[in-house]
């Protein structure tokens, strides 16, 4: 699993936020995973889109694009970006 091109609307680095996303890695693999078992043939790439809150919470969280085709994978992967916390971004912008 690989961190995709973070693209950026406002004022938080973009290395800030991949630090973040690979700190959290192991909830997107336990997506995957617990699904792998059932469907051992299960692959693809899932990009979600996410907004970072003035004060660093995630205030939606949805599939932009997903090769997967495993609705219960991409909405768990979606549900766990949603529950992470980023540094607030400079100035307050979102």
């Amino acid at each position: 699993m690989t961190a995709g091109e973070a693209k950026v609307k406002g004022f938080l680095d973009k290395e800030i936020i991949r630090r973040v996303i690979r700190s959290h890695i192991k909830e997107v693999k336990f997506c995957y995973e617990s699904e792998l078992v059932r469907k051992p043939d299960l692959y693809g790439r899932v990009t979600i889109q996410f907004t970072i809150t003035p004060q660093g919470g995630v205030s939606s969280s949805a599939v932009q694009s997903s090769t997967l085709g495993d609705a219960k994978v991409e909405g768990c992967i979606a549900r766990a970006v949603q529950r992470w916390s980023f540094p607030a971004p400079d100035n307050g912008g979102v």
